[in-house]
C-alpha cells in the first residue's frame, strides 16, 4: 500500500493464486451425453491488480493470467451528484445476485453455485451505484454491452446493449453485524443482434468437469434475467439462498426458452467468527483462533 503525504493519491498492489485439483467420474447413464470426466489440475485464478484513488477518482486494473491474459476489472470511479454514490466506467461486474457479487476470495465453497452461470460476470459499461439509510440499502444500475468477444473487452455489433440493476437491503442488524438479515432483487434486460446466437452450456459446480447442459445455438433477439436472494447471519451460523431465471425471445418464433437455477447453502464457524457483510455482499473474514480439536 502507498499514500501521498497529503492523502490525495492512494494505491495498493495485490493478487491471488487459486489452484484446483479434481478427481471424479461420471455414471454409465450420463457418460454418453457428457463424455468422460478425467482427473485434472488447473490454476483457476492467477491475478494481479492495482487499485486506489487519484484525488476524487478511484481506479482499478486487474489482470488474470490463468490461460490467456484476461482483463477482469478495468475501471474509473467518479464522484456522482447523487448523494452517497459513484459513477463507474469501464469493465466490471454487473449487479446481479449475491453469490456473483461476493468476491472469489470470500466465498464459502471452492466454486460458485451453478446459478451464477446466468449472472453475466464482467462487462463493459456505465454504472451508478451507492447506498442509503445508513448503509442498510445498497443499489447499482448500469448499461452494458450485451456481448464481449474476448478478454480485452472487444465488442462489435449494433444495438447489443443491456440494462442491469440490483437492490440489496438489510432490514435487521444487531450486535455489530454478527446478526443480520439480507434481502435483494436484481434484473436485466438485453437486446441481442439479429445475426447473433446465444448458447447455454454449463458444467456443474466443478470447473474441470465437462458440460452437463448444452442447448446449442439459440437464435434470439432479446434476453431477460430476474433474481431474488436472501441471507441470514446469526453469530457463527449463516445461511443464504438465491433464485435466478434466464429467458430468451427466439428470433424465429416458437416457444421462448427459459432456464432457472436455485441453491441453498449454509456454514458454521467452529472458532467463533461470523461472516462479515459490507455494501450488499459478504466481505473478508479474519480468523480469531486456530482450530485445535
Amino acid at each position: 500500500r502507498f499514500e501521498s503525504a497529503d492523502g490525495d493519491v492512494t494505491g495498493r498492489i495485490g493478487g491471488r493464486i487459486m489452484f484446483d485439483f479434481t478427481a471424479g467420474s461420471i455414471g454409465d447413464d450420463l457418460r454418453p451425453a457428457t463424455g468422460e470426466m478425467a482427473d485434472g489440475t488447473e490454476f483457476r485464478r492467477v491475478r494481479l491488480f492495482t487499485q486506489g484513488s487519484l484525488y476524487d477518482i478511484g481506479y482499478k486494473l486487474q489482470v488474470d493470467f490463468a490461460g490467456d491474459p484476461d482483463l477482469k476489472s478495468v475501471y474509473l470511479d467518479f464522484p456522482s451528484p447523487v448523494p452517497n454514490s459513484g459513477i463507474k466506467v469501464g469493465k466490471f461486474k454487473e449487479d446481479l445476485g449475491l453469490a456473483e457479487s461476493t468476491s472469489s476470495k470470500y466465498m464459502t465453497f471452492m466454486a460458485r453455485p451453478l446459478l451464477t452461470e446466468f449472472a453475466g460476470g464482467r462487462e463493459v459499461g456505465l454504472r451508478l451505484g451507492g447506498g442509503a439509510a445508513g448503509g442498510d440499502l445498497n443499489y447499482g444500475i448500469g448499461v452494458y454491452r450485451s456481448t464481449l468477444d474476448d478478454g480485452l473487452g472487444t465488442s462489435r455489433g449494433d444495438g447489443e446493449y443491456k440494462g442491469t440493476g440490483r437492490v440489496a437491503y438489510v432490514p435487521w442488524s444487531t450486535d455489530g453485524g454478527r446478526k443480520l438479515v439480507h434481502l435483494g432483487i436484481s434484473g436485466s434486460f438485453g437486446a441481442l443482434g439479429a445475426a447473433d446466437s446465444s448458447r447455454e452450456a454449463h458444467e456443474p459446480e466443478v470447473h474441470l468437469a465437462p458440460d452437463f447442459v448444452d442447448t446449442g445455438n439459440l437464435d434470439t433477439d432479446r434476453s431477460t434475467r430476474l433474481g431474488g436472494e436472501a441471507a441470514l447471519v446469526y453469530g457463527s451460523f449463516s445461511v443464504q439462498a438465491e433464485y435466478l431465471q434466464q429467458g430468451y425471445r427466439l428470433d424465429t418464433g416458437g416457444d421462448d426458452p427459459t432456464f432457472g437455477a436455485w441453491y441453498v447453502s449454509g456454514s458454521y464457524f467452529l472458532t467463533g467468527e461470523h461472516r462479515p457483510y459490507d455494501g450488499g455482499a459478504f466481505d473478508r473474514l479474519t480468523p480469531k483462533n486456530n482450530f485445535r480439536p
